[in-house]
């Protein structure tokens, strides 16, 4: 150790064992209890009105685990013991008390991830094993509905084929939200010609919304992009999953599907377009529109009783959304309808400029 003369005129001196360093002795106890008897420290010590501090770079090599490198730093704090033993044992005491909550938060997060990925695994597996022969069983239906006779369809067999599908879009669900949680959600992008895209999304869903006494409507803006750079199956999933939802909670007026040209609004400057789905129904308040974008939530209870359901679509819509680059924001109030818009960027092939269509309006009432 330094005595005073020596810190006085800026003298080094080195201690290579600490049982030889007069070191405070919960120091040398704490150091000792974790097998660290041999080590080398230098330090740069000034003194400042009679003080001494420690400043600059030290390097302490020793014979022990990894873990216990942050020693170390805790000796240059228990190294002031010496000449200001107050402050240097509540320094040295805190830098203890961090390194052994840093080590106890450590071993949480592991546990917590060990615990999510096997959540992860089991909820992927019991899926799978579930939806395979539940994929089975709505073949059969199908085939049992093709033999029978058109004109006195078997009622009994229309249920079970809807009781099946709803069963297997809630194991979709679960099994899409365990991947977005997991990271493991993976993008197939390709080139999408978008009127047409959309014109195959309408087709898809007038003949529903007929049945529901409503009218579908398809609109696009004069400028709407031809070509897209984007996953085709997430796209459609998240706008299916839109239009769902529109014709669940709308009883009479009009589901429409617009699309349009749009500035990028995270302010980078590149081309994007908008998609949105509007529909004339009940409506939220403010209130609900925050719960529906937390998993497994929905609007209220009576929704939930009412109109059934997961919570999981909107939530998945808004995931899938950010995953491909774009944003979701929803407008609603009671009684006025909603209004759900996604914004996303066109990723167009780089052979040339996106092709737009002038405008037009494709219309079924």
């Amino acid at each position: 150790m330094l005595d005073q003369n020596e810190r006085s005129h800026n003298k080094r001196a080195r201690v290579r064992d600490f049982d030889d360093a007069p070191l405070a002795a919960f120091l040398h106890k704490v150091l000792t209890q974790r097998g660290i008897g041999q080590a080398t420290l230098w330090l740069t010590v000034i003194v400042v009105a009679g003080t001494t501090s420690f400043t600059g770079l030290f390097y302490w090599l020793i014979d022990a685990p990894l873990q216990y490198i942050l020693i170390g730093v805790a000796l240059a704090f228990g190294m002031t013991a010496v000449t200001t033993p107050h402050l240097g044992r509540m320094s040295f005491k805190r830098m203890l008390q961090l390194y052994d909550a840093n080590g106890a938060l450590r071993e949480a997060v592991a546990r917590a991830e060990a615990a999510d990925a096997s959540k992860s695994k089991l909820l992927a597996t019991v899926s799978h094993e579930i939806r395979s022969p539940l994929s089975g069983m709505l073949g059969l239906v199908e085939l049992l509905q093709k033999r029978r006779n058109d004109e006195n369809p078997d009622e009994h067999l229309a249920v079970l084929k809807e009781t099946g599908e709803g069963m297997l879009r809630t194991l979709n669900d679960l099994l899409d939200h365990a991947k977005l949680e997991a990271g493991q959600m993976e993008l197939d992008p390709d080139e999408v010609n978008l009127p047409r895209f959309l014109a195959r999304t309408k087709l898809f869903w007038e003949g529903r919304a007929e049945e529901a006494g409503l009218h579908f409507e398809l609109r696009l803006a004069p400028g709407t992009p031809e070509r897209i750079h984007t996953d085709p199956h997430r796209l459609g999933q998240v706008l299916n999953n839109l239009i769902s939802n529109a014709l669940k909670f709308t009883e009479h007026g009009t589901i429409t599907l617009s699309a349009g040209p749009a500035e990028d609004e995270s302010g980078g400057g590149t081309s994007a377009f908008t998609l949105a789905v509007t529909d004339t129904g009940i409506g939220m308040d403010e209130a609900a529109q925050e719960r529906l974008f937390t998993p497994f939530s929905q609007a209220s209870a009576q929704t939930a009783s009412t109109y059934g359901g997961t919570g999981l679509g909107l939530s998945i819509c808004r995931s899938l959304t950010q995953l491909m680059g774009g944003h979701l924001s929803l407008e609603s109030a009671p009684g006025k309808g909603t209004r759900v818009r996604l914004l996303l960027p066109l990723k167009s092939p780089q052979s040339g400029a996106p092709e737009t269509r002038q405008g037009g309006r494709i219309r079924h009432v």
